[in-house]
């Protein structure tokens, strides 16, 4: 191997970024907003974050799906500038010589943060010209939030476990 390739090899990260595009983006103004009293304002936008992740079966490749919304609900909305909702989709690759446990580590973390970058960079660049100035979407813990993921659904796991035990006892 020369020694070109043997940097590169160094210097670059197992999980490559093919692509990534919106599929779905909108956002809303609340008109009343500057009218609002600072204390009658929201200080943190709920964010709601929620993804899929799709392999084909023993390859490299992987897509996806990452949903956000940013306060979605109407009562979230009246206190602060924007309701944004957006859902982007992301193709990953994978060196074939990396290990099984490195891939999943990083397709269910880096992955995640990677897409959640990007999309950040799309929403300044897309609300820089909106009423109130352009969206910063603030730093999120995104282990906390891949734990709670996970928590939700060990817990719909073991609720759907035991409703078909429920249904076979019968």
């Amino acid at each position: 191997m020369s020694k070109k390739l043997q940097t590169e090899k160094k210097t670059r990260s197992e999980i490559q970024f093919s692509d990534i595009f919106l599929e779905k983006f909108a956002f809303d103004t609340n008109k009343n907003y500057l009218q609002l009293s600072a204390e009658a304002r929201m200080k943190e936008d709920v964010i709601e974050t929620n993804w899929k992740i799709f392999r084909k079966k023993d390859e490299y490749d992987f897509l996806v799906e990452l949903f956000m919304n940013i306060n979605n609900d109407d009562k979230s909305f009246t206190k602060r500038p924007y309701r944004i909702e957006c859902k982007a989709i992301a193709l990953f690759k994978f060196d074939k010589e990396t290990e099984p446990e490195l891939v999943k580590r990083m397709i269910n973390y880096e992955s995640i943060l990677l897409i959640i970058g990007t999309v950040r960079g799309l929403l300044i660049q897309t609300t820089s010209n909106a009423p109130y100035g352009r969206y910063v979407l603030p730093a999120l813990n995104i282990k906390s939030i891949i734990e709670n993921k996970t928590i939700k659904k060990n817990k719909l796991s073991d609720t759907a476990k035991e409703t078909s035990e429920d249904k076979s006892n019968k």
